[in-house]
């Protein structure tokens, strides 16, 4: 045990308070989950009056996931203070923020996840719901605005977009029952483990940049807004500035 939190809510109904602590609790341990690498292991005690141990609803019971530990540094507080403040920026009632919330969702799926496959799936299910628009081209559609939001040079673009358009390669061949091997990308070889820890950063970093991008945009088709823009920024640098601003 590194750490130990309590969070309050007064309530004078013990159900709907709960709900809020535990919707509180979730944005925390999402924001920790998008800090840096690792999963936040994590037990929870539930209190109440009638058991003073142990929540009424069996429904919602303890999950602790033994997976690869985060390590909280004191020196990268600040920066974990920025996802948190950004992350109880974005209203998450709203229908139009429904694509974040599902990617965020399947990132946090993904990192509790043992096998290989269903992480993979997980993973490409978060920034299919970030980049991916309308019907067709989903290959391209991903591998550009991916590339392009997220890379710092024109070789790290290249990789970027070769990256993603092998791993939605491999992820359709899964559908249709293909197992996950060891691949190449862009020259360098990638073993299984490699191929996944790459992919989760990217999905980290994509879920962080969206996190300032949708309360930048209002109304419906929030996604649709975003996609146009990035795909302006394929040939417009003034405007890929201010998406990365």
């Amino acid at each position: 045990l590194t750490h130990a939190m309590v969070f309050k809510y007064a309530s004078d109904n013990r159900n709907s308070g709960y709900q809020v602590v535990k919707e509180k609790f979730q944005k925390f341990t999402d924001s920790l989950s998008l800090y840096a690498e690792g999963n936040v292991q994590f037990g929870v005690i539930f209190r109440n009056i009638s058991n003073p141990w142990i929540h009424p609803d069996s429904d919602l019971e303890k999950e602790i996931f033994k997976q690869k530990p985060l390590n909280f540094l004191k020196k990268d507080l600040n920066k974990f203070k920025t996802i948190y403040n950004a992350f109880k920026k974005v209203d998450f009632t709203k229908a139009e923020n429904d694509f974040l919330k599902i990617a965020i969702r399947r990132f946090s799926s993904a990192l509790s996840r043992t096998d290989e496959v269903d992480k993979l799936v997980d993973l490409m299910i978060s920034i299919e719901s970030l980049y991916v628009t309308g019907s067709g081209e989903i290959t391209m559609k991903l591998s550009n605005r991916l590339s392009t939001l997220l890379a710092k040079s024109g070789t790290q673009r290249e990789d970027y977009w070769l990256f993603t358009k092998k791993v939605y390669s491999l992820r359709s061949g899964i559908v249709h029952g293909e197992g996950l091997r060891d691949t190449e990308i862009n020259g360098q070889k990638y073993t299984l483990e490699q191929l996944l820890e790459k992919l989760t950063v990217l999905t980290r970093n994509s879920i962080q940049n969206y996190l300032v991008l949708v309360n930048h945009y209002t109304g419906i088709k929030k996604t649709e807004k975003i996609a146009k823009d990035i795909d302006s920024a394929l040939i417009n640098q003034e405007k890929l500035k201010l998406l990365k601003s």
